[in-house]
């Protein structure tokens, strides 16, 4: 008996921050262990509600009883759990029959190339679809290091940064190669985070 417009409504309530008690099939840890291992031996964990949030949720088609959801949400979300609630709200049950990862931070799913297309390609021709191990620290201001710091950098010591940014950045030597990541403290004092292996 569910309609198209109370399938919208019920899933403007999940729309924004939420609390969300975590399945017991998850790689959450447990004293040590994660809660699947519990979970197979059908031994009931005592799980916190978690924040998480929704920052868009979309009905992109119902029929015959099945909805299909574009979503954009926070890590730590558990689609199956938040289509158990969704079908708790709208008093009918409902359980997730697929999922599509579309994206993760910049990187889409257009981007990727499958394992066939992958199969087919001559073996120097594959770094080259490769994209920038930086391409995932876009979202991160960019600091150039004057050459007389990129060893101390590279050997893991803090060095001062002149700029006035604060929090984390991608950090280049001269001449953009990427050396890795890194935070501004409130003195201005870059620590190093993850770095490559420069040869």
């Amino acid at each position: 008996s569910v309609t198209s417009a109370m399938m919208t409504a019920a899933l403007e309530r999940f729309s924004g921050d939420t609390r969300q008690v975590p399945p017991m099939y998850s790689a959450i840890k447990h004293r040590g262990r994660p809660l699947y291992e519990y979970a197979r031996k059908g031994k009931e964990i005592e799980r916190a509600p978690r924040l998480v949030h929704v920052s868009a949720i979309e009905l992109r088609d119902f029929q015959d009883r099945e909805a299909l959801v574009a979503l954009t949400c926070s890590k730590g979300t558990y689609v199956r759990v938040l289509v158990e609630d969704l079908g708790e709200a709208l008093g009918c049950g409902a359980h997730l029959s697929g999922l599509i990862r579309t994206g993760v931070g910049p990187l889409q799913l257009e981007q990727a190339h499958s394992l066939d297309v992958l199969a087919g390609i001559d073996q120097g021709a594959l770094q080259g679809l490769l994209l920038p191990v930086d391409s995932l620290l876009r979202h991160c201001p960019a600091v150039t290091l004057p050459e007389t710091l990129v060893s101390r950098f590279g050997h893991g010591q803090a060095v001062a940064h002149a700029a006035e940014l604060a929090g984390r950045v991608r950090v280049y030597a001269p001449g953009g190669v990427f050396l890795g990541a890194g935070a501004i403290d409130a003195q201005g004092m870059l620590h190093p985070g993850r770095l490559l292996r420069q040869d």
